[in-house]
């Protein structure tokens, strides 16, 4: 094996040398002679520059004739792409891939490349995109008729939904996926799905955790039986270890039974020699997480307690934050059984704000996992129907030609013994006839598919409706509610009046000790691109506020900046805006990002204005008047009043009853063409 190893490698550098020096030079070597290195080096490279740079030698080589080298070279740049985390360029080169092997019918290469799409939308965060590309997957995966190819696209679509704790759908998918290796004996897929059961049986219950055990131990059995093992299942069976360990945890805890606490003790002794022994990626992790859970299993409650600080400043330190709900979680049960309960409460609150996130995060995630399979069993339904449908003209037109050919045959027999004149007259006559039979029938056919298109487009305009609809309850559930506004400022009003169904501005009210928060925001977008700005920048405040102790200083400044190192690109690229006001005793800590908001004292408006260095302070009093707003607010006022500073002192002269109503007569006077928003807050005692 080291021989062959060592001659590949030899074999591989005299390639890459041949093509540095001769591929660049016209008439040293042959077009397909030169497309040939360029094809064997990019299939045999891991080197991420090494596949860009000869795919795009060989995309340029190839001809009509090459098609199938030329979609390799399509699908190979495209993971070259997707390891730099150039999502979009992957997703183009996948396509292309993808038209190439349709026309050749390769349906497991179009697998392949719809799975590894997949994986560029995950990274792009479009969930919905994700969910499509790994059903569409599965259904040529299907198309082949490879059950290995297809028990793979079982597990992946199963391990996405544990992702998103979707656990009753990911037991169906993975029952499905075991069913169907175990009838070819494949060991591989069928460890990888009985590893995937274990992972959903997440309840307390000693029953369920029992369960979960079961399975687990099975995937391990599974994967011990297979012959070709590679690095897939080396991390396939640390995963399983790890689960094991967990589950065990959770029995002795049920339980008190000291056996169990030996089960951890035992797997924990497998995940420490088998990294030894191999490259595991994130092997410190999982040791460093086992080890605590051994420890807390044995009841060494301080030990635990030592390495769960190691392993939280470990994941902190290099921004890895994959295991905190796990460390959050130990650390709230560990200093409760020490009787710590301050320290344990706090990291009950981290831990439920994770999973709060999660909640949110899994209602997107089930909305985008039915959308993409319903919308690609509807394509398989209507390719159905297609068939159906071409298979019903045809019979048709077979008949109607059989009836033509009887009725052509009789009038010729019959024509036969009458005088030329009346032959011709009843041949002009059937002429005549079949034009107008003709005509009918096209009418027909054109009536029925005007109406065929005019259901599917209201069954269309329906699902986009409804999706919509549900994307205006997240939203609405995420933002600041006017029960949680009057909390947090008795007397205060929030008008939110979307353009659309779904918004780009967001509002958020929260307190943290005698400290009031109150946030305002909107992106320059509407509808959906908007949405999804807003949802991510509320959520990047949220999740920078919820670090936040009672005792702590508050600058907004650093909060923002905290805000903007955090958003990815996208957001950044469509001038999210923000202004954010803390109110600390008689004062306004104020700082923004593409907007202000303004301050009325006695009846005059001073512009609130932020900057990037330094909180900008205004002194306050019983009585002033604050009015926060979103920049499209804004513009939608300008285009309106002409005066926006006039228009918000008389709003400062009016309770909240009277201001709602004020705003809701100024944008009735035309049609709305910004999202508006708006919150006021008057200066009291209670402030």
């Amino acid at each position: 094996m080291h021989k062959l190893a060592i001659t590949l490698l030899i074999l591989h550098t005299i390639a890459q040398i041949a093509v540095g020096q001769d591929v660049d030079k016209a008439g040293t070597t042959s077009q397909q002679a030169r497309l040939r290195l360029c094809y064997e080096i990019a299939d045999t490279s891991n080197n991420v520059d090494t596949v860009i740079k000869y795919t795009s030698e060989g995309i340029m080589l190839c001809t009509e004739k090459d098609s199938s080298i030329l979609a390799k070279l399509y699908q190979y740049a495209g993971w070259a792409s997707c390891y730099s985390e150039k999502y979009d360029d992957a997703i183009t080169l996948y396509q292309k891939a993808i038209a190439i092997y349709e026309k050749m019918e390769q349906y497991g290469s179009m697998c392949v490349c719809y799975s590894n799409m997949s994986q560029c939308h995950f990274g792009l965060n479009n969930t919905t995109e994700t969910w499509k590309c790994l059903y569409n997957s599965l259904k040529m995966a299907q198309k082949s008729g490879d059950t290995a190819t297809i028990c793979n696209c079982y597990n992946e679509i199963a391990n996405m939904y544990i992702e998103n704790d979707m656990f009753v759908q990911a037991q169906e998918t993975a029952h499905k996926s075991l069913k169907l290796s175990t009838m070819t004996n494949n060991y591989g897929e069928m460890g990888n799905s009985a590893s995937l059961l274990s992972l959903t049986y997440n309840n307390d219950d000693t029953t369920n955790i029992k369960t979960g055990i079961h399975w687990g131990r099975l995937a391990e059995s599974y994967i011990g039986r297979i012959v070709d093992f590679d690095g897939y299942y080396d991390a396939r069976l640390i995963d399983t270890y790890c689960n094991l360990i967990t589950l065990y945890t959770r029995l002795r805890e049920n339980t008190g039974a000291k056996r169990y606490a030996d089960s951890v003790a035992y797997y924990y002794g497998k995940i420490t020699e088998y990294s030894k022994n191999n490259d595991i990626p994130d092997a410190e992790y999982w040791t460093s997480i086992s080890l605590i859970q051994l420890k807390y299993a044995q009841q060494d409650y301080n030990g635990a307690l030592s390495e769960l600080d190691n392993v939280l400043k470990m994941t902190h330190q290099q921004g890895y934050s994959y295991y905190d709900n796990i460390i959050y979680e130990l650390l709230y049960k560990t200093y409760q059984k020490i009787g710590d309960h301050y320290n344990a409460y706090k990291y009950i609150e981290l831990y439920k704000q994770i999973n709060r996130k999660k909640i949110n995060a899994q209602a997107a995630a089930e909305a985008a996992a039915f959308d993409a399979r319903t919308s690609v069993e509807h394509e398989n339904e209507m390719l159905l129907y297609e068939r159906k449908l071409a298979d019903t003209e045809l019979e048709s037109s077979r008949q109607h030609f059989q009836k033509i050919a009887t009725a052509v045959s009789i009038c010729i027999a019959a024509i036969s013994v009458i005088i030329i004149v009346i032959i011709l007259m009843l041949r002009n006559a059937r002429k005549t006839n079949e034009k107008l039979s003709m005509h009918r029938e096209e009418i027909k056919a054109q009536n029925e598919m005007i109406l065929n298109e005019k259901e599917i487009l209201a069954d269309k305009h329906k699902k986009i409706l409804q999706s919509m609809t549900y994307a205006r309850r997240i939203q609405l559930a995420t933002i600041c509610s006017d029960h949680e506004l009057q909390t947090v400022f008795p007397g205060a009003m929030a008008y939110y009046q979307p353009r659309e169904l779904v918004s780009g501005d967001w509002y958020w009210a929260a307190g943290i000790g005698r400290k009031k928060i109150l946030a305002v925001g909107g992106s320059a977008r509407h509808g959906v691109p908007g949405a999804l700005v807003a949802m991510i920048t509320l959520n990047t405040l949220k999740d920078t506020m919820g670090q936040l102790s009672p005792m702590s200083p508050v600058s907004p400044v650093a909060i923002l900046r905290t805000v903007q190192s955090k958003l990815p690109t996208a957001a950044l690229s469509n001038d999210a805006g923000v202004s954010l006001c803390v109110f600390v005793r008689n004062r306004i800590k104020f700082a923004s990002i593409n907007q202000n908001a303004m301050l009325i004292k006695d009846g005059q408006p001073i512009v609130m204005k932020g900057n990037q260095t330094d909180d900008t302070n205004y002194d306050i009093h019983d009585g002033d008047f604050v009015i926060a707003y979103s920049a499209s607010t804004r513009r939608e006022m300008l285009s309106i009043t002409q005066q926006t500073d006039n228009f918000c002192i008389t709003l400062s002269t009016m309770q909240p009853a009277e201001q709602r109503k004020t705003i809701d007569d100024i944008l009735a006077k035309r049609r709305q063409s910004e999202d508006v928003t708006a919150v006021s807050v008057r200066i009291t005692t209670e402030t």
